[in-house]
């Protein structure tokens, strides 16, 4: 508010009032530079999103606990002709190896069939038992969120 410009643009300081968030800051990953925003960063802990330089989506979802890394990453954006872009690959690493990897194919626009059967499996999917293997990478999964 207090941003007077008056003679010399050589003198007016502009910089002096830009807002600055020290929660938000670029970041280098391997593959390029993404926006970085923190939501916790305390000590050796650290919960933090990272966008597409572009905007395209999310980059990384990460979170560190002492020396422990874990992240689940975004790669290849591309326009589909659903709407949107959309990670072509996804993966979760911890500590630097990879645990999963997921790569999308196709994106189909939801109508109003699709939506009916994604409601009819997903109720038949809440009464079906979960695998031991299937609960413990859920666990883990949901340990994170």
């Amino acid at each position: 508010p207090g941003f007077n410009p008056e003679g010399d643009p050589q003198t007016w300081q502009i910089k002096d009032n830009y807002l600055v968030h020290p929660e938000v800051y670029l970041k280098r990953l391997e593959s390029g530079i993404a926006y970085a925003v923190s939501g916790t960063e305390e000590g050796p802990e650290l919960r933090q999103v990272l966008f597409d330089r572009a905007l395209k989506g999310i980059r990384r979802f990460e979170w560190r606990e002492g020396e422990t890394i874990q992240s689940w990453n975004c790669e290849g954006f591309s326009p589909v002709p659903a709407g949107g872009n959309y990670p072509r690959r996804i993966f979760f690493e911890n500590n630097g190896s990879e645990v999963i990897q997921s790569d999308l194919l196709t994106v189909r626009a939801l109508n109003a069939r699709s939506l009916t059967e994604f409601k009819n499996s997903w109720r038949a999917a809440d009464r079906a038992a979960l695998t031991q293997n299937g609960e413990g990478i859920l666990k883990l999964l949901m340990s994170y969120r």
